[in-house]
């Protein structure tokens, strides 16, 4: 159990980092803000399509790393990974 929970934060922080050390691109349009991927990551995660949201949270931070909803919205993600 200490071993799995170990690898597991191991893993978060190594993905932290590499999530750090990314540059911020830039938008494509007018609809490609880190707010509008949120939502939309929301929406395919209250609809059970998890692996679309974790992607749609991956593009809002990719244009701005200091997005807070972006990263509470990946944490739902991998807390859902982990309970099934």
């Amino acid at each position: 159990m200490i071993k799995k929970l170990s690898l597991t934060a191991a893993f978060i922080a190594v993905a932290f980092m590499i999530a750090g050390c990314a540059k911020t691109r830039k938008a494509g349009g007018q609809m490609d803000t880190p707010e509008v991927h949120t939502e939309q990551g929301m929406k395919y995660f209250e609809g059970g399509e998890i692996n679309k949201a974790e992607e749609e949270f991956n593009l809002a931070i990719s244009l701005d790393k200091k997005f807070a909803p972006a990263y509470a919205g990946r944490a739902l993600v991998y807390g859902d990974r982990g309970r099934n």
